[in-house]
């Protein structure tokens, strides 16, 4: 709201300014730059507060849009973003197969699916451009989970031992119960968190 008034005074209605408005912010960081703020969305230290931010820097912080990294694969080099799409996504560094027994423990313990991609010299994919982990904020043993809207839900900077276990993560972010639960008629009348 606070840009569309300053963008509406500094184009059409200066004789509005006032002392105290918030400057114009690039069209980049309004369209792709914005943070998620919800239920939907675990924050870690980092999170100051910022309603949005460049998109190129936003470092994988959670509530924001996952980052471009430029990555190879069987299929040539592609974009991490198209790792995205109907399930939740779980990148990591290279061969950390701890993460992938949560993400299993995960899919057994709530009914879901999580698909599971490591980065890096002998993981699924290589980090062709170098700095994936720089790029999502975190060590080469770190792990960052992805909504299905491709923006980051959580991330654990460094590595799985230290970590809550992603069964717990995704408990909150779907604000499940603390007990499994299975498909049927009333969990899919809940509406979606944002």
């Amino acid at each position: 709201m606070e840009q569309a008034y300053s963008r509406y005074v500094t184009r059409a209605a200066p004789f509005l300014a006032v002392n105290g408005m918030d400057p114009v912010v690039s069209d980049a960081n309004i369209d792709l730059g914005y943070r998620y703020r919800s239920t939907a969305v675990i924050t870690d230290g980092d999170d100051h507060g910022e309603v949005q931010g460049d998109p190129r820097e936003s470092g994988g912080r959670a509530g924001t849009r996952a980052p471009h990294h430029a990555i190879g694969g069987k299929e040539g080099r592609i974009s991490t973003l198209d790792l995205f799409g109907r399930n939740f996504v779980l990148l990591t560094g290279p061969d950390q197969p701890l993460w992938r027994d949560r993400a299993r423990r995960a899919e057994e313990e709530l009914n879901i699916q999580i698909d599971v991609h490591s980065i890096g010299d002998t993981g699924d994919y290589s980090d062709t451009a170098g700095g994936f982990s720089d790029a999502y904020g975190i060590s080469a043993a770190g792990a960052v989970l992805i909504r299905p809207d491709g923006f980051v839900a959580w991330r654990a900077a460094t590595d799985a031992h230290t970590a809550p276990s992603l069964t717990a993560v995704l408990t909150t972010l779907l604000g499940h119960s603390t007990r499994p639960r299975t498909p049927d008629a009333e969990a899919f009348s809940q509406p979606l968190p944002v």
